[in-house]
């Protein structure tokens, strides 16, 4: 029977000689690109990558800690970092259909300069809007208009009691309403002298009645036709004061984004909603009794400027090439995105600012 003999302890473990190594420590070396002794799954993970097509995946399955997804994740970096970089995508107010925001792409990178543009607006509009209907030109022409109105309605006014007084009649004209006061021997009558008068009498009053009421709903019509027409040039007067504020600030934006027609679109329309909701930039003045509840008002009411924001959904700003996205929790939620919810006074509320984007 051979004889086994003992190993002494300088031969249980390897040694190595530290000057047979070029380097003083591993951070002055390169990391390992690849993977030792999987060749095969190389050439699939290869192969696989260069089918630029829907619907294929890679599944790749070994021993813990073999080095799969490093390997993986660097070999698709550096696919990835040749690939185009995607566009970034926004969520804006939709004017024609509140309830469903519109997605807007932009170059990577712009959907960020785009919010930043639309902030500083916000900030422009809520400032130079209140300002300019603050100013005495406003007021000057607004008063020039309220004057020549009176006029035409005063005007109007004379010409109803002259035709009144040529039937008989006076004019009395109160909050609810114009009456006329038949006049007998130089005075108006009241309704008990008007109760003794012959019946003939009676009846010639009521014919003379219904011939000035027919003038008076001409004179009506005329004095609403009138009243319309200073509303109209009143809302004029402001929208070109609001287009002197804010037009200027549009134009440039417009110009800046004249190669994405989608934005200047959105920005056409958001100088519109502009001019309709003027009154919702002009400060309100609160009773003693609003102003207690005035948080609730206001929660109600929102803020006017809320909807011209950008929800910036996804942001390639910082990236070159293609995004790589690695997750170990891929949920509902983590993959698709999701909707929050703000409570206010009890009431769930939400707006397309609260979309958030998912991977």
């Amino acid at each position: 029977m051979p004889q086994i003999s003992g190993l002494p302890v300088s031969m249980l473990r390897k040694e190595c000689d530290p000057n047979s190594f070029e380097f003083n420590d591993t951070s002055e070396l390169e990391s390992l690109e690849g993977i030792i002794g999987q060749e095969r799954a190389v050439r699939a993970m290869t192969f696989g990558l260069k089918i630029n097509t829907r619907g294929y995946n890679i599944f790749m399955s070994g021993m813990t800690g073999t080095g799969k997804t490093s390997y993986a994740l660097n070999y698709i970096k550096k696919i990835a970092k040749n690939c185009k970089t995607p566009d970034d995508w926004c969520y804006v107010h939709n004017f024609e259909n509140p309830n469903q925001p519109k997605a807007i792409n932009l170059p990577a990178g712009l959907g960020r300069v785009f919010k930043k543009d639309m902030e500083d607006f916000i900030k422009v509009l809520q400032l130079e809007i209140s300002r300019a209907f603050d100013s005495e030109d406003y007021e000057r022409e607004k008063a020039s208009i309220a004057n020549e109105y009176q006029e035409k309605k005063s005007a109007l006014l004379d010409e109803l009691n002259q035709d009144a007084e040529k039937q008989g009649f006076k004019v009395k004209t109160t909050n609810a309403g114009i009456y006329f006061l038949p006049v007998i021997e130089g005075r108006t009558i009241t309704e008990e002298e008007y109760g003794e008068l012959d019946e003939k009498i009676k009846h010639e009053i009521t014919e003379r009645s219904n011939i000035v009421q027919l003038e008076t709903l001409e004179i009506i019509r005329k004095i609403k036709n009138v009243e319309k027409e200073a509303e109209e040039r009143v809302a004029e007067w402001e929208n070109k004061i609001a287009l002197f504020a804010v037009g200027m600030q549009i134009n440039d934006m417009k110009e800046k984004y004249k190669d994405y027609k989608e934005v200047v679109k959105y920005l056409e329309q958001l100088q519109e909603d502009i001019l309709k909701n003027l009154d919702d930039f002009r400060e309100e003045e609160y009773s003693e009794e609003q102003q207690l509840i005035l948080p609730w008002i206001k929660s109600n009411e929102g803020v006017p400027t809320d909807k011209y924001k950008v929800n910036l959904l996804v942001d390639n700003s910082g990236l070159e090439g293609a995004p790589v996205i690695v997750d170990f929790n891929p949920t509902y939620y983590n993959l698709l995105g999701k909707l929050e919810y703000e409570n206010e006074f009890g009431t769930m509320t939400t707006d397309f600012t609260m979309i958030k984007g998912g991977l």
